[in-house]
């Protein structure tokens, strides 16, 4: 049982959410017999609307399926028209729309929803339109008594004023053009106006009325809506005989003349009386190039203009009488409104034309425009026959062009001119008529492979285009040529017959339907063939396609392959030996499609082929299976090492190794310290030393090393000679070592003590709160670190060589030892200068930039590990302070910014696809800086594991930003997060990323969107563009993946920065973690990474920022965004309160097709244009 809901209020605008609907069911909603339930989301509102006006009556529902809305009027179906018609928008809306509002418009309006699956209908609220009208003419009538002959001196007397209009009206009375309530002894109620003791003195005169919708201001306005104030008065003329007044024989009558035009206005008395004219009061008139005043009586106007418009009183006096007897007109200049044209209802359904189809019904009604006396409209040059159609007048001045069954004969230019006595204004009507389209379907059913093209074709028949337009339907839904892999050909414009062709290149399995293709012509209902079935079948390939890999020796690994196809395809591995297919060895095994390695042995590298079979063929894919073993040092020169003076050393160092490694000498940790006059490298490991010198003593390092490790040991070599020299060489190297170890002693408890004397301080920066160049200015607690920190993943035996990409310098650190960073002047080689040893694999190295002297260091004993801030990609992230060196010597170059925070980036992993992976990462981000994005500082590659130190800023990642600045995040006292986010800096962020500048103290506090997009772009430095122009493409760009500072710079950092603190906004798609949310469709589904994919994920970021960290695509599933986006269904949208340019801006980065997306340098000339 259904109750029906409470009327809404009056007031209430059209499209106001209120808490009850039209019809509810006990549950909240409407059940239909189908088992749909769906109500009514908007409904028509009662409302009053004034002649000529427009109205919008809403109506909507929840649920679109299967539901047809429609109007009735007082319970009667509504008649639809030009006038009168439903605005469709989205799914379930039919708005009614009355462009031009009449009095039949008035009634009740009620919108019914009819579900066609059911036959349930569900009717909504009714609402009350009332129209405001009123007549164009008012006339005054003597309602008592009923004869002027009956009116007597010192009776009563009513006038009444008719109109028509309504509902309600309001009055103004005028006697001889004033206002008539401030007579003496007249008083006026509405519509009536009553004379009391009536004196032919004071109440002769002319009478007349105006009416109005609205309450007047005091007199009717010229300018006043359409149909809303009368416009012609029919006045009434009192003239009671009296000997004490004269006697009016021709009262004056009102005109309305043109401009220029000569005017008379009569007035004659009986009987010897003295007449003069009066205008506005003013007078009385007498002759001039103006106004001539005849024998008569009678006033002639000669060119009448702006100054002789108004009221003119003809006074006249008989002689040796007090009393005058006073009838006054109006003169009132015509015009038009020559500024708006006549209008046509309907107007132009394409480019200002008229399309009709052949056969069918033109019906244009031309409205003139405002103008007085009211401008009449008619059609000239119009040649029809009487049994054709013709032209007619309706009520309004308004003409109507009627044509029925209208044939290519009637195609040409029609004029409707409306004209009054002020002059005519035209427009020009051109009626095109279209034939009835046909189309017929040339192909037959198809079925094609996956990844082929299809190509359907529909003979066309039909008028030329922009009349005539051919879309295709696949299984009734329209098919989107924004796909860059559909286009339509054919048809062009002025063809009337030709082949539409729709190609569907690189077909996939969603592709497959019921396609259809329509025809639509201006004039004509739609053509449509019936349908043809297209079916894609699957292609037989790898999903995923098997890749190259790499196993430990003894280590177990299980090698998928899987292939999908039309048929289920059988898998199998084979082992490639001599250019042909062998068995594989008994340790492995091919089960199920996956290749079972059981303890991998050296004899495994080799290269293996899997083959996929079915009813549809057979294909392969070869992969390289390489075997890797740690370095092990097999033979070493045993120490220590005893050689006499002048003497040849010979130090042999043998490993072995998959691949095999390489082998490095080094001179007291430093390398390349060696002369190369007397020290020669053999390709065996083998370090010749001629001419043994004293200094040549030491200890000499042999690092074996290839991708998957290190192995190292240490050779102690003493050169023997002179004892007496020797003595006094060790006896003076102990006491000034001795020395020089007081000394230090002695400096580090002064300077300890002085820096626990700075940290009790507070910093002025601290005080003030300020940032300089993205690094904070504050200490992280009050710290007294220990002169030596570790890093607990670093073993005491590795070497300390830090590779710096565009300016590096390696040093000579021992962790654990207490010596640090001691430049030795090395004996064999003076003036030498160390370099690194990468200890990267062959060909990973290259993409670090090469060394050079002279350049600021940074060791690991300098980092001092603050917190951890998550997992990465390829090991733990950390918060490290990085310190500068106590014991550096003299007039060596300082580390930039000593006390700063850097983030160090722990690589923890062998694996070499994923080591290359981090030597993108340090190239991307590496070389010179730029503002936009977060710099490598360096690269320590010369023991594991690796450690990748970049810029760190003091407000964290982006994403983390975002949601502490919401509003409704929880604010501690005293907390030092930042505060909430305005539209204004978000709009800022959103556009640093692509268009990055360095702010300054003019547009700091900048908050309007264009005074920060100038900003910006002062100094258009292109963050994308940049990593572009060196051949790098970031893919995953998103807010997770961005840094920002206290003074809102976005930086631009490594992808995949804390993997595990944003899992969730990841999902495994074809073995590959990806954040399939933020990829372009090319990225995700065909792995094409470019910089139009990157401008894709910028827009997604923009989205997030102006959000502030909300997920894209909530309300779907990871699974469902991947099958959204294989459909070509999912669709991006701006966020609410966007603005219109920057909205416009990042639908054009969403587009499907990468061509028709923009490039960085469009996007920053349309940002340029934004201000």
């Amino acid at each position: 049982m259904f109750t029906p809901a409470p009327h809404a209020p009056a007031d209430v605008a059209d499209g106001d959410s209120l808490p009850s609907v039209a019809c509810v069911a006990v549950g909240g909603g409407v059940r239909a017999a189908g088992g749909d339930i769906f109500y009514f989301s908007s409904w028509p509102a009662t409302g009053r609307v004034a002649a000529g006006e427009e109205r919008v009556l809403r109506c909507a529902v929840s649920d679109a399926a299967s539901i047809t809305l429609t109007w009735h009027l007082d319970g009667r179906p509504l008649t639809y028209s030009s006038r009168r018609r439903v605005r469709g928008g989205a799914r379930g809306t039919a708005d009614l729309v009355i462009s031009r509002a009449t009095p039949e418009d008035t009634g009740e309006y009620t919108c019914i929803a009819h579900n066609t699956t059911s036959g349930f209908a569900l009717t909504s609220l009714p609402a009350t339109l009332t129209v405001l009208w009123v007549g164009e003419e008012s006339r005054v009538v003597l309602a008592d008594p009923k004869e002027k002959g009956a009116l007597r001196s010192g009776s009563s007397v009513k006038l009444r004023c008719r109109v028509e209009g309504g509902p309600d009206l309001y009055y103004v009375w005028y006697r001889n053009g004033e206002a008539a309530d401030g007579v003496k002894g007249i008083s006026v109620s509405r519509k009536r106006l009553s004379i009391s003791n009536y004196d032919a003195a004071t109440h002769n005169g002319v009478y007349t009325c105006s009416a109005s919708v609205y309450k007047p201001p005091g007199v009717p306005l010229p300018s006043a809506p359409p149909l809303t104030v009368t416009t012609t008065h029919t006045p009434l003329t009192l003239a009671l005989k009296d000997s004490k007044v004269p006697d009016i024989e021709v009262a004056p009558a009102s005109l309305v003349v043109g401009g220029g035009r000569r005017a008379m206005l009569h007035c004659h008395y009986r009987g010897s009386t003295n007449l003069t004219w009066y205008l506005n009061g003013a007078g009385p008139l007498t002759n001039s190039s103006r106004h001539v005043l005849l024998r008569n009586g009678s006033l002639v106007v000669q060119a009448a203009s702006v100054g002789d418009e108004g009221v003119y009183t003809c006074k006249g006096r008989l002689k040796d009488r007090p009393y005058s007897s006073s009838y006054a007109a109006t003169l009132t200049l015509a015009y038009l409104d020559t500024n708006s044209p006549p209008t046509l209802e309907p107007g132009p359904n394409l480019r200002n034309i008229h399309v009709v189809g052949a056969g069918g019904r033109l019906k244009v009604l031309c409205l003139p425009p405002a103008g007085l006396p009211r401008p009449r409209a008619s059609w000239v040059a119009v040649a029809l026959k009487e049994d054709e159609g013709g032209a007619g007048v309706d009520n309004r001045g308004g003409a109507e062009l009627l044509v029925e069954d209208v044939s290519y004969a009637h195609a040409g230019n029609y004029t409707c001119v409306a004209s009054n006595l002020a002059g005519n204004s035209s427009v020009s009507l051109q009626l095109v008529v279209t034939r009835k389209p046909h189309a017929q379907l040339v192909t037959a059913p198809l079925e094609v492979l996956e990844e082929e093209t299809a190509r359907l074709e529909c003979r066309v028949d039909a008028s030329s285009r922009p009349y005539t337009n051919v879309t295709w339907t696949r299984n009734g839904s329209p098919v989107s040529v924004d796909d860059y892999r559909i286009s339509v050909s054919g048809m062009e414009e002025g063809v009337t017959e030709g082949v539409s062709v729709l190609r569907i290149r690189w077909a996939r399995l969603t592709d497959a339907g019921d396609y259809v293709c329509v025809v639509n012509t201006l004039g004509h209902p739609p053509a449509a063939t019936t349908p043809v079935r297209l079916a894609v079948t699957e292609r037989l390939k790898f999903s995923p396609l098997p890749r190259d890999t790499r196993v430990e020796v003894g280590a177990n690994l299980s090698i998928p392959c899987e292939a999908r196809g039309a048929d289920s395809p059988v898998t199998t591995w084979h082992r490639i030996s001599h250019q042909a297919l062998a068995s594989l060895p008994e340790h492995m095994a091919s089960l199920e499609g996956r290749l079972e390695i059981t303890g991998a042995e050296l004899e495994d590298a080799g290269r293996y082929m899997c083959v996929a079979a079915s009813s549809q063929g057979a294909i392969n894919v070869t992969i390289t299976l390489s075997v890797i073993e740690s370095p092990v040092l097999e033979w070493v020169t045993q120490g220590p090492v005893l050689v006499d003076r002048g003497d040849t050393l010979l130090l042999e160092c043998f490993a072995r190794g998959s691949p095999q490694p390489s082998i490095h000498w080094d001179y007291n940790h430093t390398t390349n310290a060696f002369d190369p006059e007397r020290v020669k490298l053999y390709g065996n490991g083998t370090l010749q030393v001629s001419e043994v010198r004293w200094e040549d003593g030491g200890m000499y390092g042999c690092t074996a090393g290839n991708m998957v490790g290190l192995a190292r040991a240490e050779i102690a070599v003493t050169v023997t000679g002179d004892s007496s020299q020797l003595l006094g060489r060790t006896v003076g190297v102990a006491v000034g070592g001795a020395a020089a170890y007081i000394a230090l002693v002695g400096a580090m408890l002064i300077y300890c003590r002085q820096r626990r004397h700075r940290l009790k301080q507070p910093s002025p920066q601290h005080a003030r709160g300020g940032v300089v160049g993205g690094q904070a200015a504050t200490r992280i607690g009050r710290l007294d670190p220990p002169c030596h920190v570790q890093l607990s993943q670093v073993s005491t035996h590795t070497l300390a060589t830090s590779t710096h990409l565009g300016l590096s310098q390696a040093s000579t650190k021992t962790l654990g030892g207490s010596s640090a960073s001691t430049r030795h002047s090395s004996p064999l080689q003076p003036n030498s200068s160390p370099s690194p040893q990468s200890g990267l694999p062959t060909g990973l190295s290259e993409h670090l930039s090469h060394p050079t002297q002279d350049k600021p260091t940074i060791q690991r004993e300098n980092l001092q590990i603050l917190l951890t801030l998550g997992h990465g990609e390829f090991g733990e992230v950390q918060l490290a302070r990085l310190r500068n060196p106590k014991d550096e010597t003299p007039g060596e170059e300082a580390p930039p910014d000593p006390d700063s925070l850097v983030m160090v980036k722990v690589i923890s992993t062998r694996d070499e696809s994923q080591l290359a992976e981090v030597c993108r990462e340090a190239a991307m981000f590496g070389g010179p800086p730029h503002p936009s994005l977060v710099s490598t500082i360096a690269f320590c590659t010369a023991h594991t594991p690796h450690l990748l130190l970049t810029q760190y800023t003091d407000w964290g990642d982006l994403k983390q930003f975002l949601l502490a600045t919401r509003k409704e995040s929880p604010r501690p006292v005293g907390s030092l997060r930042p505060p909430p986010l305005a539209l204004s800096h978000a709009l800022s962020l959103a556009l640093q990323v692509g268009v990055a500048a360095e702010p300054t103290h003019a547009n700091r506090n900048m908050t309007t969107l264009s005074l920060l997009v100038y900003s910006r772009l002062a100094r258009p430095l292109r963050g994308l563009e940049f990593l572009s122009g060196r051949r790098h493409i970031h893919r995953d760009v998103a807010a997770r993946n961005c840094l920002v500072t206290s003074s809102l710079q976005v930086k631009l950092a490594a992808p995949a920065l804390t993997r595990d603190a944003y899992s969730s906004e990841y999902h495994t798609y074809r073995n590959q973690v990806v954040p399939v949310r933020w990829l372009a469709p090319e990225a995700l589904l065909e792995e094409e990474h470019s910089m139009k994919s990157s401008v894709f994920s910028w827009a997604w970021l923009v989205w997030e920022v102006l959000t502030q960290a909300a997920i894209p695509h909530a309300d779907l599933t990871d699974h469902q965004v991947v099958v959204a986006a294989e459909r070509g269904e999912l669709r991006c949208t701006a966020p609410p309160k966007t603005p219109p340019e920057l909205e416009a801006l990042l639908m054009a980065c969403w587009q499907v097709s990468p061509k028709a997306r923009p490039s960085i340098s469009v996007m920053v000339d349309a940002l340029k244009a934004l201000t």
